[in-house]
């Protein structure tokens, strides 16, 4: 054999030992590499608060929503209609719940129609009456 083949050959040896080389660097590297995790979405900070939600439903309920007996109860009516009576305790026995920037309300009890359900978009204010849970037969 002559001295040029064995020097060809000699680096062809060396060029597929290195790739090999390259390639196992690189196997073994992405294995040992930690495991990427999704993190989850950064807990949502409402811009209401308590205080806020509280002057929303006074407010819609002294526009005498059909809805609002459920809220506050009927004190009784006069010759204009019904008189609300919002109290700020009855907040206390409301399931209230922030997910999805909105806030989902839930009352029940006397005045109300089985399990009734509101919504208050955390950005716009905006409270919007779902419905109840009775069923009509």
């Amino acid at each position: 054999m002559s001295l040029s083949v064995l020097i060809e050959l000699l680096m062809v040896l060396v060029i597929a030992v290195v790739s090999v080389s390259a390639g196992i660097y690189i196997w073994v590297s992405l294995l040992n590499q930690p495991e990427i995790i999704d993190e989850p979405r950064s807990l949502q900070i409402p811009n209401l608060n308590q205080d806020l939600l509280i002057g929303l439903f006074e407010n819609y309920l002294a526009s005498d929503p059909p809805d609002g007996f459920c809220l506050a109860g009927l004190s009784g009516s006069n010759d204009h209609g019904p008189l609300w009576l919002w109290r700020k305790e009855r907040w206390q026995e409301l399931s209230v719940k922030f997910k999805d920037e909105r806030w989902v309300v839930k009352a029940s009890g006397v005045a109300c129609e089985g399990v009734e359900t509101w919504q208050v978009n955390d950005v716009t204010g905006y409270i919007q009456y779902q419905g109840s849970s009775r069923i009509i037969k």
